[in-house]
C-alpha cells in the first residue's frame, strides 16, 4: 500500500487560443525507504520508493510529434457530438503495480459566444481493460472552465483517492448552464511513426474514446481529420502516486569451505527484478521516447539515461559499468568485491531523470579449489568429449584408478556427483538446462582437473 501521497503545486500556464504555451509538470517528490545493510551473507536487497507524478503521457506525445498544435471540437455540436458526450483517454498499467489516482485536470476552453461565464464539467474515473477499453465507473469529481483561451481548467479532485491495479480511463463532459454554452475540447494530434500504415493514416494506440448518447466509440478515425492523423485522445491528465519496488538478487553463495562466500571462476549472476512500471512508456520518459522516435516536434530529445546501471568495483576484477538489468560475472581470483545497482525513473514532461535507489553488495570471493593445482595435475591424457555435448552426453576418457566426478552449473551449484572405476565414463546432462557446465575430476591422490563443457 502506498503510505504517503506527496502532492506539489502544478505550475499552470495559460495557453493561447491554439494552446501554444508549454505545460509545466508537477515536480515529483521522492521518499526513500531505509535500505538493508549490505554484508557478505546477504544476497537480496529490496527497497520501496514512493513517487507522486503527473501522467503527462498524452501531452508528451503531442509535443513530441507536432509541438503545441492541438486539434479541437465543440460540444454541444450540431453534428454527431451531442450534449452530455464524454471525452476521455485511457492510461495503461500492465505492470501490476497499483497506482493511486488523486485528481485530474482538463485541457479545454469556453467558446467566446457562450452565454455563461463558466461551464461546469464532470470528470469520471473508470476501470479499463489491459488495452484501455473503458469499463465500469468508479468515482466522479467536478470542476469548471471559465477561460476562452485554451488552458487547464480547475483541478477536479476526487473525494477519496482511488487505487487502480491495472489500466484506467478518465473522461469529462460539459454540463451547460444555458443552451448557448459551448465547450472547446482539446485533442492530441499525434500518431506513431512506427505504424505500417500509409503516412496519412499512421494512427496511434487507440486509447481515446467518447461516450455519445450512452454508446462507447473509439476516436480513431471518428472525426476524419486526416493528416496529421486521427487517432485522437482528449487531454485529461491524472495525478498518480505509486510505489516503485527496486529488488535485485545475486546468485546464492556456493563455497562450502567458506560459508557465505562465492567460488572464484564459477560466475555470479546479478539479476534485477525491478517493477515493470519503471519501463512503462506512460510512466517513464525513456520508454516513451524510444516508443515514439523519431520525433518531429519541438521537444528536446533527452540524453541517454538508462533505467538500470550496474557498477562493479575491484579488486578482484571485473570493474566497469553496465546498463542492462541482468549481468553475469566471473571473478578469477579470491578477495572482496562490491557491486552497485542504480535504478532510475524518468518522469513526465520536463524530462528530468531521478535516481531512486542504489543497492550495494559486498561479496567475498573464495578460491574453492576447483581450478586444480598445477604441481599435482591429473593424467595429461584425460579427455572430455564431445564438447558441446551430443544429446546431453559427455564422455571422459584416460581415467586411471578411482575418480570422483562432480558437475557444477554456471552459477556454481552442484548438479551431480559420481564415482568411476573405469577408464571411460559418461556424464549425462540431458536432464539439465542448456548452458555451460564445469566438470571436475578428482583422483584418489586429490589431484584434480576442471573442464568447461557446453550442453546444447
Amino acid at each position: 500500500m502506498i503510505k504517503k501521497l506527496l502532492m506539489a503545486s502544478l505550475l499552470i500556464g495559460g495557453l493561447a487560443a491554439k494552446a501554444q504555451n508549454k505545460v509545466e509538470p508537477e515536480m515529483s517528490s521522492f521518499v526513500n525507504a531505509p535500505l538493508e545493510q549490505s554484508n557478505t551473507q546477504s544476497v537480496n536487497k529490496t527497497s520501496v520508493v514512493n513517487i507522486t507524478d503527473t501522467l503527462l503521457y498524452f501531452l508528451n506525445k503531442n509535443e513530441w510529434k507536432y509541438g503545441n498544435s492541438y486539434l479541437t471540437v465543440k460540444t454541444p455540436h450540431t453534428g454527431s457530438v451531442q450534449v452530455n458526450t464524454e471525452f476521455g483517454s485511457s492510461f495503461l498499467n500492465t505492470s501490476g503495480t497499483p497506482v493511486t489516482i488523486t485528481k485530474a485536470l482538463v485541457l479545454a476552453s469556453r467558446q467566446a459566444n457562450s452565454t455563461s461565464t463558466m461551464i461546469p464539467l464532470t470528470v469520471t474515473l473508470y476501470t479499463a481493460s489491459p488495452t484501455g477499453v473503458p469499463g465500469a465507473s468508479i468515482t466522479t469529481a467536478t470542476c469548471a472552465i471559465t477561460s476562452t483561451a485554451g488552458q487547464f481548467g480547475t483541478f477536479a479532485t476526487f473525494t477519496a483517492p482511488v487505487v487502480a491495479s491495472g489500466a484506467f480511463f478518465l473522461s469529462y463532459r460539459a454540463n451547460p448552464i444555458n443552451p448557448a454554452d459551448t465547450l472547446r475540447v482539446f485533442f492530441t494530434a499525434a500518431h506513431t511513426a512506427t505504424s505500417g500504415a500509409p503516412a496519412t493514416q499512421k494512427f496511434g494506440e487507440s486509447l481515446g474514446f467518447i461516450r455519445n448518447n450512452g454508446n462507447l466509440i473509439s476516436t480513431t478515425n471518428y472525426y476524419n481529420t486526416g493528416t496529421p492523423g486521427s487517432d485522437l485522445e482528449a487531454v485529461v491528465v491524472p495525478f498518480v502516486s505509486f510505489n516503485f519496488t527496486a529488488d535485485a538478487n545475486v546468485s546464492a553463495p556456493n563455497s562450502t569451505a567458506t560459508p557465505g562466500a562465492y567460488c572464484a571462476n564459477l560466475g555470479i549472476t546479478y539479476t534485477n527484478t525491478t517493477s515493470e512500471i519503471a519501463n512503462n512508456r506512460q510512466f517513464n520518459y525513456n520508454a516513451f521516447a524510444t516508443y515514439w522516435a523519431p520525433k518531429t516536434g519541438t521537444m528536446t530529445t533527452p540524453a541517454v539515461d538508462p533505467v538500470y546501471n550496474w557498477s562493479f568495483n575491484g579488486p578482484p576484477t571485473p570493474t566497469g559499468s553496465y546498463t542492462t538489468a541482468n549481468v553475469t560475472h566471473t571473478y578469477a581470483t579470491a578477495g572482496n568485491a562490491s557491486a552497485d545497482i542504480i535504478v532510475k525513473y524518468m518522469y513526465g514532461f520536463s524530462k528530468v531523470g531521478k535516481t531512486l535507489d542504489t543497492k550495494t553488495w559486498t561479496l567475498q570471493i573464495a578460491n574453492c579449489g576447483i581450478v586444480g593445482v598445477a604441481e599435482n595435475q591429473l593424467n595429461a591424457n584425460l579427455n572430455v568429449y564431445p564438447n558441446p555435448a551430443i544429446s546431453g552426453k559427455v564422455n571422459i576418457s584416460g581415467l586411471e584408478g578411482s575418480n570422483t566426478i562432480t558437475v557444477y552449473n554456471s552459477i556454481g551449484q552442484l548438479v551431480s556427483t559420481l564415482v568411476s572405476e573405469t577408464e571411460i565414463t559418461t556424464v549425462d546432462l540431458s536432464a539439465q538446462p542448456t548452458g555451460a557446465y564445469l566438470i571436475r575430476v578428482t583422483d584418489s591422490n586429490k589431484a584434480s582437473k576442471v573442464v568447461r563443457v557446453i550442453n546444447e
